[in-house]
């Protein structure tokens, strides 16, 4: 993955798996479901705090994470 890629959900997914995590315990550990956690991974729903969490899982900052989520919607 190059910095001109977008990050795609499997890419999420890789990178959680790297860091010993999963939806599961990203669901436990911020008190949601684990299809919340999924559908925001897809790209399905919006919630910029656990998307900030999400990305912050992972090292990275939620406009590089997310961004290919924000040019289908238009706007943070």
């Amino acid at each position: 993955m190059t910095s001109t890629q977008s990050i795609t959900p499997a890419d999420i997914q890789y990178l959680l798996k790297k860091r010993g995590l999963t939806q599961r315990a990203l669901a436990k550990k911020y008190g949601k479901s684990e299809m919340t956690i999924s559908d925001i991974i897809r790209f399905q729903r919006t919630s910029l705090d656990l998307m900030e969490k999400i990305a912050s899982e992972i090292g990275m900052d939620m406009e590089t994470v997310f961004a290919e989520r924000f040019r289908r919607v238009g706007t943070y």
